[in-house]
């Protein structure tokens, strides 16, 4: 719980903004977790990680942490059926994720101010924040998988 509330104040404050876009490394982290594992672990970092969000940015108390649950429940239960091997999957469970975690928060803007224009967040926020997302996808996921099999004594080869 440490290290993602860590994470959460480095992704606030300490990575680059490049064209003022951050990726989201949380979201990725829950949603590759996810992936790897049971819903019910991405839904508990999902959780921890979404509350560091809320303590570390300005926004309303657990909008965060709320599309964080939302996109790690959205991104894994329908893609839970498919082969962990497929390098397909950590790509579209972000992209699902991700978009649902924008949704989710444009629906917590409009309840805390009351109207929000949608389309220049869309244009401006949600749309560079996926593809920014995107980009350590696979890589993070990966990663993940070679420690998950590592943990548990999996050889790296298939044997036949």
């Amino acid at each position: 719980m440490v290290a993602l509330v860590s994470l959460a104040l480095v992704q606030t404050s300490v990575l680059p903004r490049p064209y003022a876009i951050v990726p989201n490394l949380l979201l990725v982290l829950v949603v590759c977790q996810g992936l790897i594992s049971e819903p019910d672990i991405a839904v508990r970092w999902a959780l921890y990680s979404g509350i560091g969000l809320d303590l570390c940015s300005g926004a309303m108390l657990g909008s965060h942490a709320m599309a964080l649950l939302c996109a790690a429940l959205a991104a894994t239960l329908p893609l839970a059926w498919l082969n962990r091997n497929n390098w397909m999957l950590p790509l579209a469970g972000v992209a699902l994720g991700s978009l649902v975690y924008h949704g989710i928060l444009v629906v917590m803007l409009v309840i805390e101010w009351g109207w929000f224009d949608v389309q220049p967040y869309l244009l401006v926020v949600a749309l560079p924040d996926i593809a920014a997302a995107l980009i350590p996808a696979l890589p993070l996921y990966l990663i993940l998988r070679w420690d998950r099999a590592r943990r548990r004594g999996e050889l790296a080869i298939d044997i036949y």
